[in-house]
């Protein structure tokens, strides 16, 4: 990959080695535009990178009897449970969120993304205490609720 302005170096490089591509981020002859790498397949089948090859996510699972019972949740899934969820909990970067093994993987994964993402802290495990000088704001045991307001005192 390299600038429009490095394409030919980048061409030139590439004859000598076992590269037999060049991506521009721009437009050069003999180079493919990255911006054509974000455009569905040209061939017809189906692949749009806007939407992966698969609909990938998160592959949960759970014992049934002799068999393994498995759950795709994909990436949509996920994102709506995160949108869900920061509606509802207005994380912010004071607040301490614990996530236990209680309640469904898929809510719990949303809960750490959008913790990591307000800026959070996180604390996971059954018996892990938040940090010194911080309380508990939100529990995942076994849905999410805030149990505290960053605020205040006050318990909701």
């Amino acid at each position: 990959m390299v600038s429009e302005d490095l394409a030919e170096r980048g061409l030139e490089l590439a004859e000598r080695s076992r590269v037999r591509q060049v991506i521009t981020f721009g437009s050069a002859l003999g180079t493919t535009p990255f911006r054509e790498l974000l455009l569905p397949s040209p061939d017809g089948n189906v692949y749009s990178p806007a939407r992966g090859l698969f609909d990938n996510g998160h592959l949960g699972y759970e014992p049934a009897g002799d068999d393994i019972l498995t759950t795709l949740h994909t990436h949509h899934d996920l994102l709506a449970r995160f949108a869900e969820l920061r509606g509802e909990l207005a994380l912010t970067a004071d607040d301490v969120v614990a996530v236990g093994e209680s309640g469904d993987e898929a809510t719990r994964l949303a809960l750490v993304a959008l913790a990591l993402w307000t800026g959070s802290c996180v604390v996971a495990g059954e018996d892990c205490p938040p940090p010194e000088g911080r309380r508990m704001t939100v529990t995942c045991d076994p849905v999410p609720t805030r149990i505290a307001h960053p605020q205040s005192d006050v318990a909701r």
